[in-house]
């Protein structure tokens, strides 16, 4: 994160939070339910094991059919992580897709402001501009700002910026817990943030850095 040309005062901070069950939360059509049908798994079988298991939700109906299939998005399936991407995106950054009415909290919510690989990082440190970078992964979100007492309306927004997204993802039916937040924060196995902002593996997670890393 590029924070170069800001002010050696301001005050870094990140706010994060984790999506709980998010592809047992993504549904899909019904119509699409046989592309992902259970190998080996029949109606009757299964609603026999779980009448025997003492199951007190919804039973398989026979009647309907003899397979099982997914009305969720399958984590093995090519499209899920892109889907999942996608929903995110559009629950965090609404502005983006067209969205009205778009609160003020939300207002620093672009597109432009999210980290998206394979395009240029956000310049965090333009005196009087946007100082605000979000990182969405799947079923992540982190919130980074730059924060002045110069500029009031910095001071805290991550904070506020956190709790719009949280209050969006309640509205659709999604929760939010793994709530971070801070001036070191740890994120996605790794340590972001301090003095330097400073970006390295947590000590349990060193070795992927190696073993992921080539000479």
């Amino acid at each position: 994160v590029n924070t170069s040309l800001g002010d050696p005062e301001d005050a870094f901070f990140a706010r994060a939070g984790d999506i709980p069950v998010y592809f047992y939360l993504l549904g899909i059509p019904p119509e699409m339910t046989s592309y992902f049908v259970l190998e080996g798994v029949s109606t009757e079988r299964l609603r026999e094991k779980l009448v025997a298991e003492g199951w007190s939700g919804d039973l398989p109906d026979p009647s309907k059919g003899d397979s099982v299939g997914l009305q969720v998005t399958a984590m093995g399936w090519s499209w899920a992580v892109w889907i999942a991407q996608m929903v995110i995106l559009a629950v965090a950054v609404p502005a983006s897709f067209g969205g009205d009415g778009v609160p003020a909290e939300a207002a620093w919510l672009m597109q432009d402001r999210v980290l998206i690989h394979g395009r240029p990082t956000p310049i965090m440190g333009i005196v009087g501009k946007l100082r605000l970078l979000i990182t969405l992964y799947i079923d992540d979100f982190v919130v980074v700002t730059l924060e002045s007492d110069e500029d009031p309306s910095s001071v805290g927004a991550s904070l506020r910026i956190r709790a719009y997204i949280k209050r969006r993802l309640t509205q659709l039916g999604f929760g939010c817990h793994k709530e971070q937040g801070g001036d070191l924060l740890r994120v996605v196995g790794v340590m972001v943030g301090g003095a330097k902002l400073e970006v390295s593996a947590v000590e349990e997670k060193q070795w992927l850095a190696v073993e992921g890393t080539r000479e």
